[in-house]
């Protein structure tokens, strides 16, 4: 039982991982007064791994673009939603509430 609660205590991945820089002239490191900025340490990789570094990179890009994919559906499903709830208060009183396409969008036409 000890260990089972010394192991809920560990922080999650997500929580380990420190941000990453993204100034290329942060110094990262320093070594005897010498600083070594992400700009450094990218061109390291390079020389040392440039097809490793491709595949990060392109693998973050992929990554960030699915991302902002999940984060539009969502959004698109919350408005759904609210225009449904909105909707549904309207027939509920008498009204008509009819969906319809603008600009690439949907908005509620009420009669």
């Amino acid at each position: 039982m000890a260990f089972s609660a010394a192991c809920a205590e560990e922080p999650t991945a997500a929580a380990q991982a420190p941000s990453a820089p993204t100034n290329p002239d942060q110094v990262v490191a320093e070594v005897a007064g010498k600083p070594i900025t992400l700009k450094d340490v990218d061109a390291k990789w390079e020389e040392f791994d440039a097809a490793e570094r491709a595949r990060i990179i392109q693998a973050t890009y992929q990554n960030r673009r699915n991302m902002i994919d999940v984060l539009v559906g969502d959004q698109l499903i919350a408005n759904a939603a609210k225009a449904a709830r909105f909707c549904a208060a309207i027939t509920g009183t008498g009204g008509v509430c009819q969906p319809t396409m603008y600009e690439g969008g949907q908005k509620l036409a009420i009669h």
